[in-house]
């Protein structure tokens, strides 16, 4: 049920938003990449990413499910 109601919900949202969503953090997971090297190299690069918010963001996912934001 619930899950039927989440999908009825995601499939009334406007696809525009989506679209534009999708295309602000395509550039951010891309960036995401590059300064981890394809995430192989997150020791040194812990400090930038956990800094921009938006690439924090993206890092939540990445194991999916999402991590918890400590906010």
């Amino acid at each position: 049920m619930a899950i039927d109601v989440f999908r009825t919900e995601r499939m009334e949202e406007p696809l525009e938003a989506y679209l534009n969503n999708f295309d602000d953090y395509q550039g951010v997971v891309e960036d995401l990449l590059e300064t981890t090297v394809d995430l192989t190299d997150l020791d040194s690069t812990a400090v930038d990413i956990l800094v921009d918010q938006k690439m924090r963001e993206a890092l939540r996912y990445i194991p999916g499910p999402p991590i918890s934001a400590m906010i």
